[in-house]
C-alpha cells in the first residue's frame, strides 16, 4: 500500500466523483481508477461501489477511510517538520474558506500578497460551509478555516480567533414590490425564501432572525452556491440573506431591504489546537491576521 495511493483514495472517497478527484490532484483520470484498482486488489476488498450514475463508499471504504486520513494527516506533518528544520522557503497551506470571502475578494487580496511574499508556498483554498471545513480541520485535510463559527467557539479542539465583522442583508430582485419600502421582518412572512442549504451558518441566520420576529420562513429553494442563490434573488424567485461583503461586486443585481434589522456575523480564524503548525501556515497565519483584523464595514448599495 503505497501513500500516493491512500492520497488518491481518500480523495475519490471525499468527492465521490472519480473525475473531480483527478482534478484536484492533477492526475489523469485513468491513472487515478488504476491505482485505486491496484489498491483493491492489494487489500483483497472492494472500496467503491461504481455506476454509471454515482460512485460510493462500501463497508470496507468506510472503514479504512479515518484510517487513512490519519495516514495522510500524520506523513505532511512529518515531511512539514523536516521541511521546517531545513529553512526552506517552500510547502503549502491548506485553507477551509466560506465561500462569501472568496466572492468578495476580502481573501483573494490576503492570497496575492502572500504569494508576492512567499513564491515557494502553495496555498490551496477549498471552499466550504463551516461544519464542512471544521471536520476537515479535525481529519488534518485542511491547516486553517476562515468561517462563522460562533457554535464551536468553546471546543477544546480548536483555537478560535475573531477576525472581523460583515453585515448581512435581506435581498430581493429589483423588480420586487418591497423595493425602496420600509418593512419590519414581520411583514416577509407571505414571502418566499431563498436558503442555503442544511448546516450553513447563514441558513440559521435567516431561520433565528425569522423565529424572533415571530414566524417560520417558507424556503422554496434552496442551494449551496452563493452565486445561485444571488442569481435567484434577482431573478425575483424570493427573499435571500447575503453578506453585504458580496453585493460590493458585480454580479446579478439586486436591491436590500429596508428591514429595520440589523445582522452581523463574525468571521474567525480557526486552528487546530493540538497539531503542528507549519512555518508557511504561521506565515500566513500572522498576515491573514493582520490583514483581516483591519476590515470595516461600509454603507452598502442601495
Amino acid at each position: 500500500m503505497e501513500l500516493r495511493q491512500i492520497r488518491y483514495f481518500e480523495a475519490v472517497a471525499r468527492l465521490l466523483h472519480f473525475t473531480r478527484a483527478a482534478d484536484e490532484l492533477r492526475v489523469a483520470q485513468p491513472a487515478l481508477s488504476l491505482q485505486i484498482r491496484q489498491l483493491e486488489t492489494e487489500l483483497g476488498v472492494q472500496l467503491f461501489d461504481r455506476t454509471t450514475r454515482r460512485v460510493g463508499l462500501t463497508d470496507a471504504g468506510e472503514t479504512l477511510l479515518p484510517s487513512a486520513r490519519r495516514i495522510i494527516a500524520e506523513a505532511d506533518e512529518a515531511r512539514a517538520r523536516l521541511r521546517d528544520m531545513t529553512g526552506l522557503e517552500a510547502g503549502r497551506v491548506t485553507i477551509g474558506a466560506q465561500q462569501s470571502l472568496i466572492a468578495s475578494g476580502v481573501l483573494l487580496d490576503v492570497l496575492v500578497e502572500f504569494r508576492d511574499r512567499r513564491p515557494g508556498v502553495d496555498v490551496v483554498v477549498r471552499e466550504e460551509a463551516a461544519e464542512g471545513s471544521l471536520a476537515m480541520l479535525v481529519e488534518g485535510l485542511v491547516d486553517l478555516v476562515l468561517a462563522m463559527v460562533d457554535d464551536v467557539a468553546d471546543d477544546s479542539a480548536f483555537l478560535v480567533e475573531s477576525l472581523f465583522q460583515e453585515e448581512v442583508v435581506f435581498v430581493v430582485g429589483h423588480g420586487h414590490r418591497l423595493v425602496g419600502a420600509a418593512v419590519e421582518l414581520p411583514g416577509l412572512l407571505a414571502e418566499p425564501f431563498i436558503a442555503f442549504n442544511e448546516g450553513a451558518g447563514l441558513r440559521r441566520m435567516l431561520l433565528r432572525a425569522c423565529v424572533d420576529a415571530g414566524f417560520q420562513p417558507r424556503i422554496a429553494y434552496e442551494s449551496g452556491a452563493l452565486g445561485s442563490i444571488r442569481a435567484m434573488a434577482a431573478a425575483g424567485l424570493g427573499v435571500a440573506l447575503l453578506p453585504l461583503p458580496v453585493l460590493r461586486v458585480p454580479g446579478p443585481p439586486v436591491k436590500v431591504l429596508d428591514t429595520g434589522v440589523r445582522l452581523r456575523r463574525t468571521i474567525s480564524l480557526v486552528r487546530p489546537a493540538e497539531r503542528y503548525h507549519t512555518a508557511a501556515a504561521k506565515a500566513l497565519t500572522t498576515l491573514l491576521r493582520a490583514r483581516l483584523k483591519q476590515i470595516h464595514s461600509s454603507p452598502g448599495p442601495a
